[in-house]
């Protein structure tokens, strides 16, 4: 029955009784349990928003996600250690492992329920919530940070919903490009490899040729283009544009000039996470 309402033709019941169908209570137990509280959907998360805290790590907000029909809580802000030794740049996520070893005792959580790691997570469609690829008890936080060919946190400020990144000091990743065709600009170091993420470029483009001519860029392997400006020697022999391009899965996006007269330079101000 898709209609839970109470139908005029239908008796008004309500629990426990011994033959007949509670309908009084129907359609507010569709979306809540008996006591009253909300019933969770399965894979529920929200809360666990990162902030950069300083070279070893971040801090981790408040946060809950269903575990097992109930909640499991991080009461208030933790610091957490980026625990990454491997001298490459590269994002990584946040996990949280309700199971850890040294972690809080139900419905609580704490600093050793959270992990960083860079494995890209995937999704449980048994579980309806993303996880560590092969740790399965570990649920992705649906948020991320950096970390450098260092091994030192990379500093970034966030937005409320701790889905959308802006780094201290963006990072040049194109110089001077020149290609006609379709060029890979790779950003997985900086970047989530994961489809539905989107970087925020700064893109500049200069020129000493007489006539007017573009730059473009896309997500690697659409079909269409973005305009990123038009430059001439006379009227703008440079132009600066901010543009927010879709990556693939690989993290990498395209690019390509009209002319070889066009340099294209390429800045990362950021990222967002979208909703997976």
């Amino acid at each position: 029955m898709s209609d839970l309402r109470i139908h005029y033709n239908e008796e008004m019941v309500g629990a426990a009784h011994p033959t007949k169908e509670d309908t009084l209570n129907r359609l507010v137990l569709a979306g809540h349990n008996p006591d009253g509280g909300c019933r969770l959907r399965p894979g529920w998360i929200r809360g666990f928003r990162t902030r950069y805290k300083d070279s070893t790590g971040f801090y981790v907000g408040a946060g809950e996600l269903a575990v097992g029909g109930g909640l499991r809580c991080l009461d208030r802000e933790r610091g957490v250690g980026h625990g990454q030794s491997s001298g490459m740049a590269q994002p990584v996520f946040l996990y949280v492992d309700p199971e850890a070893a040294g972690g809080a005792e139900p419905p609580g959580l704490n600093e050793e329920n959270l992990i960083f790691s860079p494995a890209a997570p995937v999704w449980s469609a048994a579980g309806q919530f993303w996880r560590h690829p092969s740790e399965e008890a570990w649920r992705w936080a649906e948020t991320s940070a950096l970390v450098d060919g260092a091994n030192q946190a990379v500093a970034f400020s966030a937005s409320l919903d701790g889905r959308v990144f802006w780094l201290d000091s963006p990072v040049e990743v194109l110089s001077g490009g020149t290609e006609l065709a379709a060029a890979d600009v790779d950003l997985s170091p900086y970047v989530p490899a994961l489809e539905g993420v989107e970087a925020r470029l700064s893109v500049k483009l200069t020129t000493g040729a007489a006539e007017d001519k573009a730059g473009f860029l896309r997500k690697k392997g659409a079909s269409g283009w973005r305009e990123a400006g038009r430059v001439d020697a006379a009227s703008g022999p440079s132009a600066v544009t901010e543009m927010l391009i879709p990556v693939d899965s690989g993290a990498r996006v395209q690019y390509r000039v009209e002319s070889l007269d066009v340099n294209m330079w390429i800045r990362l101000l950021g990222f967002s996470l979208g909703r997976p």
